[in-house]
């Protein structure tokens, strides 16, 4: 399990990055946006991708800390992806 957190722990950095990048990407184009509508379009993409960021944030101290331990209790599921899908 610990190995798996650490590849997890890569691909969220990864993403967070991304994340971080697109959003200075959409800040011109925000600021330089033809009309309202366009800015307003623009503008929730990046309330969307700051929501992202935001729980990535909280899923790194847990990786953190689970890392460190020999067992973890961070990806136990409490039921199968079945059950969950037919809640």
């Amino acid at each position: 399990m610990i190995e798996e957190l650490k590849i997890l722990f890569r691909i969220f950095t990864t993403t967070r990055d991304a994340i971080e990048k697109f959003i200075n990407i959409l800040d011109p184009v925000i600021q330089n946006a033809a009309d309202e509508h366009e800015r307003l379009y623009y503008h929730h993409i990046t309330e969307e991708e700051e929501q992202r960021l935001s729980r990535l944030a909280e899923l790194f101290p847990l990786i953190a800390s689970n890392k460190k331990k020999k067992r973890t209790t961070l990806c136990q599921p409490t039921m199968s992806l079945i059950d969950f899908y037919r809640n």
